[in-house]
């Protein structure tokens, strides 16, 4: 059995420390992060004696971050090694369940950066926090009916696969499962993930000025630090075509290796660009690779997302390119609800213990996946969720309010909804309206009128179930959220 309580060394946890630093995150951010008091990551990163299951959750959290900082910094594969190596090390301890006995010598430090980097469970605890890709090798992984398509799409290339589905619903976990796949392959991969755009108004301006530019900049200096290609030999990547152009003969030159091109989520960008991307850079780049003799695949996520031609953008988006293969990603089923639990439990990053705690959160989150894990991970939310349910107590929806994972989830419907300014144009303010709308009148009322597009956007991003009742309960407390960000 492994030990209730788990320190480091002094030396390692002073590591550690360095390592938050280096990758940007305060001591605040790290704990909200790990779901543990400040306090906790204090005490361990000071050689005291804390929880297993928090030491855990911690390791998870600086994993993960380390990680994001080696995909967004184009950093070498020695590099990275370098900043996982303590990683490494505390993943050792945790194994050990005490904080002796840990090897010095490089055979043992190669092996454990080993199990880091070709993810072999169950060797590696790889816990990781709600949000993002979730790894094929860490606990929270639901395997799902997709997955050895996905897998076989690597046999077939190249190849133009697109997965689109409503927001959070493991879009970026299928590409993470490609992205290994192909990496195991010996197939070079580049990860282009749009960041979310601040909320500050003069920012929003210059991004709507200079989105495309600052994308197809941002996509160019990362395939030139990924897959070593050239410098463009005249002005700057600024625009789709020269994005396109400059690519098309960069890889020409190299056509005997197989590369893969993973563009998640477009949406962030948009909706608006997202279907320049596809029109002007995806589907030329498709359409021509044989005649340039370019052997890139491309893949790509896409949320649904609302526009003033919603109708017309779902069909032609999903009609720009030849897609093949097409998937559209899912909330969790009932008995896969169960196999997250049953993970989190072997790796004790849950409280839920109960045989109805599985029931329990299949029915207060439908299988959302964002939500079913982050309550999964957390029992308070799940306990004040079903409490505000049945009490619709302004206390209790204040409280959920204050999660990180309720506001996480609330800002990727307001990008889906607003676009990536968060600024409602005058047919999302109608799109909000009569979700509040629908959301607020009871079954005794007669249900208030609605567009037909709007009802077909509610169902399709699954904010509506087929009785255009709001999917999940707490949608009620997300509705009067996003009416009250237009007053």
């Amino acid at each position: 059995m492994p030990s209730s309580s788990v320190s480091f060394p002094l030396t390692l946890a002073r590591n550690l420390e360095v390592l938050r630093d280096q990758v940007g995150l305060t001591q605040k951010q790290l704990a909200k992060a790990a779901n543990v008091a400040q306090g906790t990551y204090s005490n361990l990163i000071l050689g005291k004696a804390v929880r297993a299951k928090s030491a855990r959750a911690i390791v998870a959290a600086i994993q993960q971050a380390v990680e994001h900082h080696i995909r967004h910094t184009n950093r070498t594969p020695q590099e990275a090694e370098d900043l996982l190596h303590d990683v490494a090390r505390a993943v050792a301890v945790l194994e050990g369940g005490r904080a002796t006995g840990i090897s010095e010598g490089p055979a043992h430090r190669i092996k454990a950066l080993d199990r880091l980097a070709q993810h072999q469970p169950p060797e590696l605890i790889k816990i990781h926090q709600p949000g993002g890709s979730v790894p094929s090798d860490a606990v929270p992984y639901v395997q799902r009916l997709d997955d050895q398509g996905v897998i076989a799409t690597l046999g077939q290339m190249p190849f133009q696969l697109i997965v689109r589905g409503p927001i959070q619903s493991g879009k970026s976990t299928v590409l993470a499962l490609l992205e290994r796949r192909a990496r195991q392959m010996g197939i070079e991969t580049a990860w282009f993930d749009p960041r979310p755009p601040s909320t500050d108004a003069a920012k929003n301006a210059r991004y709507d000025e200079d989105g495309e530019a600052d994308a197809t900049l941002a996509v160019s200096e990362l395939l030139q630090a990924k897959w070593n290609l050239d410098r463009p030999r005249r002005g700057t990547i600024d625009t789709l075509p020269k994005l396109y152009n400059w690519l098309s003969d960069e890889l020409a030159q190299t056509s005997e290796r197989p590369r893969v091109l993973i563009l998640d989520d477009l949406v962030t960008l948009g909706g608006v660009a997202a279907e320049r991307w596809l029109n002007l850079f995806v589907r030329p780049m498709v359409n021509e690779r044989a005649n340039r003799g370019v052997n890139v695949s491309i893949a790509v996520g896409l949320s649904h997302h609302f526009g003033e031609y919603f109708a017309r953008q779902l069909i032609r988006i999903s009609s720009v390119v030849h897609w093949k293969p097409r998937l559209e990603a899912t909330w969790l089923k009932p008995h896969e609800v169960g196999e997250l639990l049953h993970n989190l439990r072997i790796a004790q990053a849950t409280d839920l213990q109960s045989d109805s705690d599985a029931d329990d959160l299949f029915d207060v989150f439908r299988g959302q996946p964002y939500l079913t894990h982050a309550a999964a991970a957390s029992r308070d939310f799940l306990t004040l969720v079903k409490s505000w349910r049945h009490s619709r107590s302004p206390k209790d929806g204040d409280e959920i309010r204050q999660f990180q994972c309720y506001k996480q989830h609330l800002n990727a419907i307001r990008l889906m909804l607003c676009g990536p300014t968060f600024k409602a144009d005058r047919a999302a303010s109608r799109l909000i309206a009569s979700y509040r709308d629908l959301s607020t009148h009871t079954d005794s009322q007669s249900s208030p009128p609605i567009d037909p597009d709007h009802l077909l956007f509610f169902k399709t991003a699954k904010l509506l179930n087929d009785l255009a009742q709001p999917a999940l309960d707490i949608y009620r407390l997300v509705a009067e959220d996003l009416k009250s960000s237009l007053t």
